[in-house]
């Protein structure tokens, strides 16, 4: 109990760092300055602060969000093969090797994308190489990220459930093919997605 408090009470410290920050530039949403197949989160940090900034439901509800297992993501965002996992791989497009921050799950193009934890929209949209993306905040520091959608269904600020469809499987942005890359993180870091999937988390 002791170390949940210390965690929760630093994420939540962290959310106010975040919220504090006031930037005068915009990114515009199709700027690709990460070639990796990894979501370019500097990039998408601008992107989030200012939906935060400007959408007040977000930060209302990662105040109020206190239930572990609702926040913590679980199972599979989409039905379908995982094509590329997390950690070094050799990129698909350069051939070189990189960190893969997530995990690529290839699938029918059209198939819908589901969220795996309770949230609220913080992106959704076109971000560059991603391709149409939506980001997820689920409190207790959690994060998860869906890219390369063919079509996003939901708007920042729109609160969502476990289950919920929030896209469909596309090859947009930087893709070979049609896949979701998934991505979890958590206090700024990001972490295997497959011990979501599989219930280890």
């Amino acid at each position: 109990m002791k170390q949940a408090v210390i965690s929760l009470n630093s994420d939540e410290a962290e959310v106010r760092r975040i919220i504090s920050f006031r930037t005068r530039e915009r990114i515009l949403e199709n700027i690709d300055t990460s070639d990796n197949g990894s979501i370019d989160m500097e990039t998408l940090k601008y992107q989030i602060k200012s939906s935060m900034e400007s959408v007040g439901e977000i930060k209302d509800y990662l105040s109020q969000q206190r239930d572990v297992y609702l926040s913590t993501p679980k199972g599979w965002p989409v039905a379908g093969r995982i094509s590329s996992p997390y950690g070094y791989r050799e990129h698909p497009k350069t051939g070189v090797g990189d960190f893969h921050t997530g995990m690529d799950i290839a699938a029918n193009p059209g198939r819908a994308v589901k969220a795996t934890a309770n949230g609220i929209v913080s992106f959704a949209g076109w971000s560059g190489g991603s391709g149409n993306l939506v980001a997820l905040e689920h409190g207790m520091g959690y994060s998860t990220f869906y890219a390369h959608n063919k079509q996003v269904v939901v708007k920042v600020g729109q609160k969502i459930k476990r289950g919920d469809i929030i896209g469909y499987v596309g090859s947009t942005g930087n893709s070979t093919g049609p896949h979701l890359h998934y991505e979890v993180w958590r206090g700024g870091k990001s972490l295997n997605p497959h011990s979501f999937i599989d219930g280890r988390s």
